[in-house]
């Protein structure tokens, strides 16, 4: 109980802290009070310039509108009298009217009329003049061309209006000023009763009317600027306030005249705004002093008198401290948190005594639950607020052992679990207090927790779940392990897990599973087990290893489920992948794996495999006849006849409609797979009864064989598949072995065609031109176009490179046209530059023979509208061989029509000479080079080239002589009668860059024998 009260009555203990407390707060409040007087007095002050300023601005507005009243009467008698006086063209007859007008504004007092010589003519006033011409300002503001102004006239306010007559002939000027007396009467009615100074000011400045006390001008006139900028500020129309020296200098704008009302009223008016509302003040203030120096000195004695007590309660204190600290000490060794618990009588709490773990545990600070118990409870979790409070009220009201565990949020928000224990005891003012125990209980909860889960998991878990111990004895199992093996729980414990062993997992499988155990500490896997009744099933095992703190193995924990309808449905669904629907055998998928791994084993194993490709012959027509029903059931007949035809380890697949894949292995020689291909075609050809109907077929048969070299399942496939073909082609029920070489070179073939198409595209080919020459003349009569081919890798390429790959190919038509289009494009371009040559070009047999070959050439010539088509000649090789001699005759009269010519290439060396000769239309034959080479020591030749010349001269055609290479095969040419020739003795083929140089050096020449005795010499 020392503590008890040690920690109730620690808040009544004397302290010098709460005294200075109430000093200063009392001088602070006579400080704040006398300050909030200061600041109304400041804002009263604001409040008495502000309304000063106001009452000056509307006093200048009600004089200036006084001003306004007084000058518009002015101006219209003004105006009047001007317009008299133009209406009378300027004759005095108007005096009367002065006077009359004048009784009308009582503000005027002289109304004056000046002639255009500036002396007087008329005026009404009884006050002496000093001059009878019009004042100097005036005089030298209408020379300036200004009808109106304003000015001075002595101390009085004056204007003028110059009056013209109709035609702009000036009558005179019409001159008034203002009664001074007027408007010192009007500004002392209507000027503020401070007011010490007030004037008129003009546009320019000046000082136009004083209305004030004498000494205003020069007042004024040292704040001129001020009132320049005051009167900028105002714009048009308004008024502003200024202090100036102490005053304020208020400035009003007219509305309808360039003029200014300007007053100074002294600075005092606002201070005696003031001064009467702030005495008031000033008396509060100094009451607000004295009071609290009052206070101040009588709690000043009393606190001297509160000491003494004071110091006698120290000593009491410092034996309770003694103890209080002892208790504190202890309590840090202590496991949780030591408190005191006070609940009052009124209801509130407070926390009188806590060790320092209920800091660290609630994160409150001291200060803040030992009066007040409510940043304690601001902890407990929201769900357990209700049940803790119901614990307390029933240990309050019972005075028993308080215990309970809740939760609280901890400084960084997490959840912990605390659980107390407490004593109450009733004290003598009604309220209660409790001597208690808190500890930390969150990792106990957290392992409880746990513990549930586990048990829940094991209890509802769909997956079995079987624990051993370190030896393998089973020590418990769950309903589902139960329901999967068909063992109940008691027949289980005790067991080996062997007794679920199906053997069909073998030793080295559990030796695997046994040290994954112990090397990882876990195994995953499907297995194959038994169940009780017998029946064998698949399941997915996981098992793990549960070791102590030691790190000892104490328990394995098994986890399984049954997967056998997956595993099942898992091989449906691998049989319709694999397999083919109608007749079971393996698809193309399980036979491109199946191939793969033959491939393979014929590697290892050195031993050959053959690929066999199988199509039926005559099945669509059982199909179209029978129907598709009869089809399938024929087809499914034949697979197991096939089938049974193959030996052991070959495999057979249908690939799709009828057509299957064999593949044959382990043939230790090429041959030996003949056997077995014979017994397929047999079996093939054994007739199929099926009801009624007796079906017969056949088998065409591909077969390609391995090893051979870069060969794949793909490949193997396709040479399969094109052997298949040329069985087919052949005539059918046989089999056909693939030709690799054939093959290769098909493929070769194949690879050449597209690269010429594709140096076609990319502009490869070009022409060169030979010459043609006249032997006799020496004149050039032509020329004939060759192609070249400018490969990228083996550079410029003669015809006899690549011609012989495209003979009798589409690819043939498509450069054959390329070739017509360009030397046409060549000749017209020579036939532009004045050099009309007629060229030559070859054509293939299969360009000529194409139906619409005539309409083509007339497109390609329509390209070149300008061009003669007599300058394009065809040559046809004569070893050519067509198919109708007649038609390819028609197609040539045709383009002959067009005027295209004829040559026939090569001639006598083809096998028909005579027949072409007679058949097809041409104009002229050209003697192929090997017999114009070898005339000169062939006698054979010589015959030969004579007999050429004699048919053409017999048949009306020309002769071209080609391979002249010397000036002896010149000289006997024309001494037999051939006249045109072309050779490399000559000019070989050039580009048709250089051809016109040629020409031209050629054409230099007297005669054509010194040409060529020069080309053959050089």
């Amino acid at each position: 109980m020392s503590h008890t009260h040690l920690a109730v009555h620690a808040d009544l203990r004397p302290s010098a802290t709460p005294a200075r407390s109430v000093m200063v707060f009392v001088l602070g409040l006579a400080i704040t009070t006398i300050g909030a007087l200061a600041w109304k007095e400041i804002d009263s002050w604001h409040s008495a310039q502000h309304a000063v300023r106001s009452e000056l601005q509307l006093q200048s507005l009600s004089l200036s509108s006084v001003f306004e009243t007084a000058f518009e009467s002015a101006e219209q008698t003004l105006n009047g009298v001007a317009y008299r006086l133009e209406y009378n063209q300027g004759r005095p007859a108007v005096a009367l009217d002065l006077r009359r007008r004048m009784l009308r504004s009582p503000s005027l007092s002289d109304l004056r009329f000046y002639r255009s010589d500036s002396h007087l003519v008329e005026r009404a006033s009884l006050t002496p003049l000093a001059a009878d011409t019009l004042p100097l300002w005036v005089q030298q503001q209408t020379s300036q061309g200004r009808l109106t102004g304003y000015g001075r006239d002595g101390d009085d306010f004056a204007f003028y209006r110059m009056s013209r007559a109709p035609d702009g002939r000036v009558l005179g000027t019409v001159y008034a000023t203002l009664a001074d007396d007027y408007f010192q009467t009007v500004s002392s009615q209507n000027l503020v009763a401070q007011a010490s100074t007030g004037c008129l000011v003009g546009p320019g400045g000046d000082i136009l009317l004083d209305l004030g006390e004498p000494g205003t001008s020069c007042r004024l006139g040292r704040n001129a600027q001020l009132i320049k900028q005051l009167s900028e500020k105002i714009g048009g129309y308004g008024s502003s306030v200024q202090e100036v020296d102490g005053s304020f200098m208020v400035v009003q704008q007219l509305r309808n005249h360039p003029l200014r009302v300007v007053q100074i009223a002294s600075g005092d008016l606002a201070l005696d705004k003031w001064k009467d509302g702030a005495r008031y003040s000033l008396a509060a203030m100094l009451l607000v002093a004295l009071a609290a120096f009052v206070f101040m000195r009588y709690y000043h004695h009393a606190l001297h008198i509160r000491t003494r007590a004071e110091q006698a309660l120290l000593q009491m204190q410092a034996h309770m401290q003694a103890s209080h600290d002892l208790l504190d000490r202890l309590s840090q060794h202590v496991p949780g948190v030591i408190y005191q618990y006070l609940e009052r009588a009124d209801g509130s709490s407070a926390f009188p005594y806590a060790s320092q773990g209920l800091e660290e545990m609630f994160g409150v600070a001291p200060a803040n639950f030992m009066r007040d118990g409510t940043p304690i409870f601001e902890r407990v979790y929201a769900d357990d607020s209700a049940a803790l409070t119901a614990s307390s009220q029933e240990s309050t009201r019972s005075l028993s052992t308080w215990q309970h565990e809740f939760r609280i949020n901890d400084r960084s928000g997490a959840i912990r679990w605390l659980s107390g224990l407490a004593n109450p005891m009733r004290l003598d003012d009604g309220s209660t207090l409790w001597h208690g125990f808190i500890k930390d209980v969150t990792e106990r909860k957290r392992l409880e927790a746990r513990l549930t889960l586990a048990a829940s998991v094991f209890t509802s878990a769909k997956e079995g779940i079987l624990i051993t111990d370190a030896a393998g004895t089973i020590v418990d199992v769950n309903e589902t392990f139960c329901l999967i093996t068909g063992f109940s729980h008691e027949e289980a414990l005790g067991q080996n897990p062997r007794m679920l062993n199906s053997g069909r997992q073998p030793p080295e499988f559990y030796a695997q599973l046994w040290s994954s155990l112990h090397e990882k500490g876990h195994w995953y896997g499907e297995v194959w087990n038994r169940r009780k009744s017998g029946d064998v099933y698949a399941e997915m095992l996981t098992i793990s290893s549960v070791h102590d703190a030691a790190g000892a193995i104490q328990n394995y924990v098994a986890l399984f489920s049954d997967i056998t309808p997956f595993k099942e449905h898992q091989q449906q669904l691998e049989h319709i992948a694999h397999y083919d629907a109608l007749t079971g055998l393996p698809n193309r998928v399980l036979l491109a794996d199946r191939l793969h791994q033959a491939l393979i084993q014929s590697q290892r194993r050195k031993l050959c495999l053959a690929v066999v490709f199988l199509d039926l012959d005559g099945f669509k027509a059982v199909n179209d006849t029978h129907g598709h029903a009869a089809g399938d059931e024929l087809l499914i007949a034949l697979a197991q006849h096939m089938q049974s035809a193959l030996r052991e380890g070959d495999t057979l697949a249908r690939i799709g409609g009828d057509e299957f894949v064999a593949i044959l292995t382990d043939l230790e020689h090429a041959h030996d797979c003949e056997p077995i291909l014979v017994r397929l075609l047999q079996t093939a050809c054994e007739p199929v009864h099926l009801g009624q109907l007796d079906l017969r077929v056949s088998a065409s048969m591909g077969v390609t064989l391995y090893p051979q070299d870069g060969a794949e399942v793909d490949l193997l496939m396709r040479q399969a598949d094109q052997a298949m073909y040329a069985a087919k082609q052949a005539g059918k029920n046989r089999y056909h072995l693939f030709d690799v070489t054939q093959d290769a070179a098909i493929r070769q073939q194949r690879n050449s065609l597209e690269r010429i198409e594709q140096g076609l595209a990319l502009g490869q080919f070009v022409l060169f031109y030979q010459p043609k020459v006249n032997l006799r003349t020496g004149t050039v009569v032509g020329a004939e176009a060759l192609i070249r081919w400018h490969h990228p890798e083996r550079g410029l390429l003669y015809p006899a490179a690549f011609l012989p790959v495209i003979e009798n190919h589409p690819v043939s038509i498509k450069l054959g046209e390329w070739v017509v289009h360009s030397a046409l494009a060549q000749v017209s371009l020579w036939d532009a530059q004045g050099q009309s040559l007629p060229v030559s070009v070859n054509i293939s047999a299969l360009q000529l023979q194409q139906q619409d070959f005539p309409d083509r050439l007339r497109s390609l010539l329509a390209d070149f509208p300008g061009l003669w088509p007599g300058l394009l000649e065809l040559e046809v090789l004569e070893t050519s061989a067509f198919e109708d001699l007649s038609r390819v005759s028609a197609i040539i009269a045709k383009c002959q029509d067009m005027g295209i010519r004829f040559a026939l290439d090569d001639f006598g060396t083809g096998y028909s000479s005579l027949t072409y000769l007679k058949h097809l239309p041409v104009e002229t034959l050209k003697i192929d080079q090997s017999f114009v080479r070898d005339m000169l020591i062939d006698a054979n030749d010589l015959a030969i080239v004579n007999g050429i010349i004699g048919l053409a001269r017999a048949f009306g055609r020309q002769v071209v002589a080609e391979g002249v290479e010397t000036t002896a095969h010149r000289d006997l040419l024309v001494s037999i009668g051939c006249d045109v020739a072309q050779g490399f003795g000559i000019a070989r083929p050039m580009p048709a860059k250089d051809f016109p140089a040629w020409v031209k050096q050629w054409q230099c020449h007297s005669d054509a024998s010194n040409m060529l005795a020069s080309r053959t010499s050089s």
